[in-house]
């Protein structure tokens, strides 16, 4: 160890000093300041104990400087993992947002929420409960002489497109039977898609104005021309898949247009189609004043179609050829 004594000379001292700073500079950091704050108290000249003492302070500074980086540098580190760790897993943050209520009107190009007791469509100024009456008068008057029309439910919802939409539900088998809405005018129009003798994608209108609907027309009810379900394969489809597969360009019709006045003025062949149970789906090649000897069904849950020998004891023997085809060539509907 360097004894700084009062008699040294000045040239050995300032080796010492060097010498010491060389030695210094090869510890580490803590090595470093324990062997200067040692020299600093054996020293007695107080130019050496000053310039000691400034590389101390110089050290000190240094390794503050150092922990401040290496904790900005973890703090980002840590904002980095966890950020990456919510976008990966997809975490949801509690929405403290109050949920509306159900939407009932919503017109074209307003995106605005409407809580219930505002349920307002735009242009018409109906509530939920007048939109659902002005569909109601409709199809009493529509169907005034059916007999046969099966109890339903009205469901009010807002499609994609922002008009409201009046959906008409089988309360036996839950099917949708029937599809109205308000368009972009007000008017109340019914969806061609359920509809015997109208385009899937066309529209009827029936009124103009709530709650009149005396230019509705009155038509009987015909379940045969009903789509079983929401999606899925319909049933004048499955009739058209049927005949392009058997290559067959008969006249397609539901079973009850295929009467005796249809028998007795047609000799050739017909394709028939009508609903076997709640979920089936049934087509023949039906010819005037003969017994079938086959026909076929499609089970709409299965998604698979059927042959049948027409007689009573008859068992269901499956058609891959026809399933292939239908699943090939049907047409996907849109969602309103």
């Amino acid at each position: 160890m360097t004894d700084y004594k009062d008699d040294e000379s000045t040239n050995s001292q300032v080796k010492d000093y060097e010498r010491l700073a060389m030695i210094i500079n090869q510890k580490k950091t803590r090595d470093k300041k324990s062997l200067l704050k040692l020299e600093m108290a054996l020293a007695s000249d107080r130019a050496v104990k000053n310039a000691l003492q400034e590389m101390l302070t110089g050290i000190e500074k240094e390794e503050r400087r150092k922990k401040i980086i290496a904790i900005l540098i973890g703090v980002a580190v840590l904002a980095g993992g966890a950020y990456y760790l919510i976008m990966k897993q997809g975490i949801n943050f509690p929405s403290f947002k109050k949920e509306p209520d159900k939407i009932v009107s919503k017109q074209k190009n307003d995106k605005k929420v409407v809580p219930s007791k505002e349920k307002k469509v735009k242009k018409a100024q109906l509530s939920e409960s007048q939109v659902k009456k002005w569909v109601t008068l409709a199809l009493e008057k529509q169907y005034s002489t059916s007999s046969n029309v099966p109890a339903y439910e009205l469901e009010v919802r807002v499609g994609e497109d922002s008009l409201v939409y009046v959906d008409m539900i089988s309360t036996r088998t839950s099917n949708k039977i029937g599809m109205f809405r308000v368009n972009e005018k007000g008017k109340l129009e019914e969806s061609g898609k359920y509809l015997e003798g109208v385009q899937k994608d066309n529209w009827v209108a029936l009124s103009s104005e709530y709650p009149d609907v005396d230019k509705v027309k009155v038509v009987k009810f015909d379940v045969n021309a009903k789509p079983l379900e929401k999606d899925g394969l319909q049933i004048d489809e499955f009739a058209r898949l049927f005949a392009a597969w058997r290559e067959s360009d008969a006249p397609i019709m539901p079973l009850s247009q295929f009467s005796d006045n249809f028998s007795k003025n047609v000799e050739d062949i017909a394709i028939v189609y009508n609903f076997r149970d709640s979920k089936t789906l049934q087509v023949s090649e039906n010819k005037p004043n003969q017994m079938l000897n086959y026909f076929y069904t499609y089970d709409t849950k299965e998604e698979k179609a059927y042959q049948w020998e027409n007689k009573a004891d008859a068992k269901k023997e499956f058609s891959p050829e026809l399933t292939d085809f239908i699943k090939t060539n049907q047409k996907k509907e849109p969602t309103y």
